[in-house]
């Protein structure tokens, strides 16, 4: 991630169906619409205009999490199921309330722009075999009228592959187990492993207190990446004047310990170290977060991150949403998905309307997503924090009486 320069590939759509709280397909849109607001905000590549932030809400359980999880789970199989035990069910999430749905289909897809073109790869699998895989291309411009190509297609273990790669080289790995995609991109065949990759580079934050030891690793290994950090908690905490990573080597194990660096407020010559678990949890989420932030910044890609306005002052919470949406700050054109409960970046001034998601879980237990830009009689200048509040637009932590 730091040692190449990495093709930049932005995420236009992403589509996934029976997974989870959620039944029916969902599509979260990366597109910008036609709205005027914050124009300055998109990144336009061949008259396309691509949305960088989308903040998702709604009421606990309803379902945002989920939103999140369906991505990972698609990378995860991307990127696992060749190594994965096939005599274990595919681990796919049908929706979990319903025996009859449970065993369904599950379906993921993603729509990227990659080098002047747009890609669109997914497949459609239960827990005994993916049913379905395909990969398509056609120009990345607006207004297009160009085909899509077929790069390959696949039912069950029938494959057809254009000329991009010679199926009869991949035949011998492939099973009702195990996808294309997942083999193709490990044998570094061209676009596949770009596809690929991205699956594997994307960043999914989740459970902040719990840090990832691969992050631990980076950090240890990078000591310019821990100044950057350094720079970034110093606008978060005064009070946290360095950051040093140690290593431990334990019954052949490796493991890592993160200390915050302070000064004796009585003598500033003096200083402590302290392990991160003593942090507030607060700073032990921004120093979690902050490489994630930064190399998506610097690297571009897609960074998940759920829940992020928990435990970070509001102003915090809006600064790292800005930066995404800053093009003067964010040159590789970084894309940023996340979850919140708070609504303070619910307002005009903050947000386009196609920038904000809503989830709400109906009477069935059934998720359903959908754009602040769907409601077609919602002013540009109203004030849609009162009017989400007020319930106007679902997704709220209340029932009717």
């Amino acid at each position: 991630m730091l040692e190449k320069e990495r093709s930049e590939i932005m995420l236009i759509q992403f589509r996934f169906k029976n997974h989870k709280s959620f039944y029916h397909e969902a599509i979260l849109d990366m597109t910008a619409t036609l709205e005027q607001r914050h124009s300055d905000y998109l990144i336009e590549k061949n008259g396309n205009k691509t949305l960088p932030v989308v903040e998702i809400q709604g009421a606990n359980a309803s379902g945002k999490t989920t939103v999140l999880d369906a991505f990972f789970t698609m990378a995860y199989l991307v990127i696992k199921s060749f190594d994965m035990n096939k005599t274990k069910p595919f681990e796919v999430n049908p929706f979990i309330f319903t025996d009859e749905y449970r065993k369904e289909d599950s379906e993921f897809e993603i729509f990227l722009n990659i080098d002047e073109k747009e890609y669109r790869y997914g497949f459609i699998a239960n827990r005994e075999e993916i049913k379905e895989e395909w990969l398509y291309e056609k120009p990345f411009k607006s207004n297009t009228t160009a085909k899509e190509k077929m790069l390959f297609e696949r039912e069950k273990n029938n494959v057809i592959v254009e000329k991009f790669a010679d199926i009869k080289d991949y035949e011998p790995f492939l099973d009702q187990k195990t996808l294309l995609l997942s083999i193709l991109g490990r044998r570094r065949i061209q676009i596949a492993d770009k596809i690929y990759d991205w699956f594997i580079n994307g960043f999914y934050a989740k459970d902040f207190m719990n840090i990832p030891t691969s992050i631990y690793e980076l950090l240890y290994n990078n000591p310019d990446l821990v100044e950057k950090v350094e720079r970034f908690m110093s606008e978060i905490d005064s009070c946290v004047e360095k950051i040093i990573i140690e290593k431990e080597n334990k019954l052949e194990k490796e493991e890592y310990k993160i200390y915050c660096v302070h000064s004796d407020p009585k003598n500033r010559k003096k200083k402590y170290k302290m392990e991160i678990s003593l942090e507030s949890d607060g700073t032990f989420k921004a120093i979690a977060l902050a490489p994630f932030i930064i190399l998506s910044l610097e690297d571009g890609g897609t960074l998940f991150i759920d829940e992020l306005d928990t435990k970070f002052h509001p102003l915090l919470y809006r600064k790292i949403v800005s930066m995404f949406n800053n093009p003067s700050f964010n040159k590789k054109h970084a894309q940023l998905i996340y979850s919140a409960h708070s609504t303070y970046l619910f307002d005009k001034d903050e947000l386009r309307r196609d920038q904000i998601y809503l989830v709400e879980k109906d009477k069935n237990g059934m998720s359903n997503l959908y754009s602040l830009s769907d409601f077609e009689n919602l002013r540009g200048d109203a004030d849609y924090e009162k009017k989400y509040l007020a319930g106007e637009f679902g997704a709220i932590p209340f029932q009717e009486r």
